[in-house]
């Protein structure tokens, strides 16, 4: 992707989330995976949503957004804008990814007559707070260090929990690629298992110095072979939106 500048980056990130919330919900996935395609690609983006993602743990911050009243269960985003950024681009991943399912989220914290009407509220609840939020962090707040929650201070970490969560299960599933492929070699199995595992190893110890190279030793093995490459490019993709890599 050409070098934009932060206004122009911010533009068109901003059609990119009018797309999103103007879409029939049915036909959802295309835009949630426009915008966060744009943002893994525009160098600027990534930067700054990589700086939010350092900010919170995704897994203590989603729980600390759901409370339970007389019954029912709401959805409230945190208060300082990065922390909205980062908990709202993590939560589309898992939608994109298919980690949560969209219809399940806002059916149940905006429930109305049909789902139409329920992707309507979650807009305005969620979608329409996060790209002001952005807006404000991105273009006006990017100098500043923002106050942040008690809550998200407890729970700053050197490598993003949320990035091993998410690379750890797309490990998981190289691995079970790796015991279908009748055409690997008992030894070549080993290896890129063994590969997998130190790239997640690395992640969960923070090391991500030893990722880093291990990523590399990836790229010329199984980065290389087709059939892998799926898989090695939504790696990557988790590696660079938390600039690991």
């Amino acid at each position: 992707m050409k070098g934009y500048s932060r206004e122009e980056s911010y533009a068109l990130f901003e059609e990119a989330m009018h797309n999103l919330t103007t879409a029939n919900f049915i036909l959802t996935a295309k835009p949630i995976s426009d915008l966060l395609k744009f943002i893994v690609y525009n160098e600027i983006m990534q930067s700054f949503v990589s700086e939010c993602n350092r900010s919170i743990n995704y897994d203590s911050a989603l729980r600390s957004a759901i409370r339970k009243e007389n019954g029912k269960y709401y959805f409230t985003l945190p208060k300082s804008n990065r922390a909205i950024v980062a908990l709202t681009v993590n939560l589309m991943y898992d939608f994109d990814k298919g980690n949560q399912s969209l219809d399940a989220f806002i059916s149940g914290f905006y429930p109305a007559t049909d789902l139409k009407t329920s992707y309507t509220m979650f807009c305005d609840a969620v979608l329409i707070p996060f790209r002001d939020a952005f807006k404000q962090a991105f273009l006006f707040d990017n100098n500043l260090i923002e106050n942040q929650d008690i809550e998200n201070e407890k729970i700053y970490s050197k490598v993003n929990p949320a990035a091993v969560d998410q690379i750890g299960s797309l490990v998981h599933m190289l691995r079970t690629d790796f015991l279908a492929d009748n055409k690997l070699n008992t030894a070549e199995r080993e290896d890129y298992t063994l590969i997998a595992d130190g790239l997640y190893e690395a992640l969960e110890k923070g090391d991500t110095r030893l990722a880093a190279a291990v990523w590399a030793g990836m790229k010329y093995t199984i980065g290389s072979q087709k059939k892998y490459l799926k898989r090695f490019r939504e790696l990557e993709s988790v590696l660079k939106m938390y600039t690991i890599i």
